[in-house]
């Protein structure tokens, strides 16, 4: 256990039994435990294979909350983490092959992620922004948990995404690698410089193409004119030369 390492949790598929290792004396027993646990050893999971999560109290062991509610969709393949903070809890169920995220002091889901394929380890980083997952077909991905309740995880992904853009910045700009007494704010102008003129040489080539066809255009009508003339002309019509009108 987290708060008190003289107690030591053995956990089967009913229930979650409590060891004084010290003492060599059993403490007590918690139905449905899962023996995931908070930091402060208050709150406990159960997740059954049948489908639901809910929230216990590991000292009574009465039900707190539903994070999810028990729906008949078969019996699969389940994973559970508490963040670090003990702000959030993962849940992973192998039939959906999703990842869902609740916020542990109200019980919302904030999140909702789908996996290309089955997902073999789940676990949390220490500063419990992101979780990292093993997939079936060797590929690893970081998740960022982003929930706007919490003002750190808030700048966290605003940060993150900064740094995302300074790394698209240093490979739109064409020259070498920046010196490294530029700031990643310098480095962030120049990409956003180079995607301007790009934008520009774009605009300005789109504006000279319509140039181009609006004066073919203009020459098309032009030439057009000269053949209906003489065509009336060769016709024998009379034509009057002065105002240009055809006349029968």
């Amino acid at each position: 256990m987290h708060k008190n390492p003289q107690h030591v949790a053995l956990i089967d598929s009913e229930k979650g039994n409590i060891l004084n290792v010290k003492d060599k004396k059993f403490v007590r027993s918690i139905p449905k435990w899962n023996g995931r646990a908070t930091k402060d050893d208050k709150y406990g999971l159960y997740a059954p294979t049948r489908g639901g999560l809910e929230v216990l109290d590991l000292k009574t062991g009465s039900k707190v909350k539903i994070l999810i509610p028990k729906i008949a969709e078969g019996v699969f393949d389940v994973d559970t983490i508490i963040t670090e903070n003990d702000n959030h809890v993962i849940y992973y169920h192998s039939g959906r092959r999703t990842i869902r995220a609740f916020r542990l002091e109200d019980g919302k889901k904030i999140a909702d992620y789908k996996s290309n394929a089955k997902v073999r380890c789940m676990v949390c980083s220490q500063d419990s922004k992101n979780v990292v997952i093993g997939c079936e077909d060797g590929t690893i991905h970081m998740l960022i948990i982003a929930d706007p309740e919490y003002e750190e995880y808030v700048t966290y992904l605003r940060d993150w995404r900064a740094e995302q853009m300074t790394l698209f910045a240093r490979e739109a700009v064409a020259s070498p690698t920046p010196p490294e007494e530029e700031s990643s704010s310098i480095v962030f102008l120049k990409g956003l410089n180079a995607f301007t003129q790009l934008f520009d040489i774009e605009e300005n080539k789109i504006d000279g193409e319509q140039k181009i066809e609006n004066s073919l255009d203009s020459e098309k009508v032009e030439n057009n004119q000269l053949p209906i003339s003489n065509e009336v002309r060769t016709n024998g019509d009379d034509v009057d030369d002065d105002n240009d009108v055809i006349t029968s």
